[in-house]
Formats: structure tokens, C-alpha cells, sequence
């Protein structure tokens, strides 16, 4: 899968193309050997992992964000406590 993220529009370009069937399709012209591509149960495999570690990285990135605001959070509550205290 080709991805550009340059955000000048090559994106939405590319969404047009079916990358793995213009593979396949100059696999055949060219005459590339099967054994040179990765099976469709491969491929769908990878493509979860990827998808898989792309939603940990999300959820890693979430958690941070919360534990930042949480920390930045709690001299603020503390000093609300003690005031209360007094």
C-alpha cells in the first residue's frame, strides 16, 4: 500500500489506484515469479498486524495524554483540599 501524507492532494490521487491489482497486473506482464509475492492470507495478515499495532499506539498515546493531564491536574486538587482544610 502506497501512502503519501504530504497533504497536497497526491492522497486523494492515489485512492484511485487499487495498488494490489496494479502489482498483480505487472507481476504478469513483467513475468515476475509468483513465489516473489506474499499469498492473500499473508498479506490480509499483515495488514491486521498493522492494524493492530496502529489501535496500541492510539490507545498508548491516549493513556499518555490522560496521565499528563491527570498529573497536571492533581497540584490543583491538592491545594483545593488544603484550602478547604484551613
Amino acid at each position: 500500500m502506497i501512502t503519501h501524507g504530504t497533504g497536497d492532494g497526491h492522497a486523494a490521487i492515489l485512492d484511485r489506484i487499487d495498488h494490489d491489482e496494479t502489482l498483480e497486473l505487472v507481476r504478469e506482464i513483467r513475468g515476475a515469479p509468483r513465489k516473489m509475492f506474499r499469498t492473500d492470507e499473508e498479506v490480509a495478515a499483515r495488514r491486521q498486524e498493522r492494524e493492530e499495532r496502529a489501535a496500541q499506539q492510539a490507545s498508548l498515546m491516549a493513556m499518555e495524554s490522560l496521565a499528563g493531564a491527570a498529573g497536571k491536574a492533581t497540584p490543583a486538587i491538592k491545594a483545593a483540599m488544603e484550602a478547604n482544610a484551613a
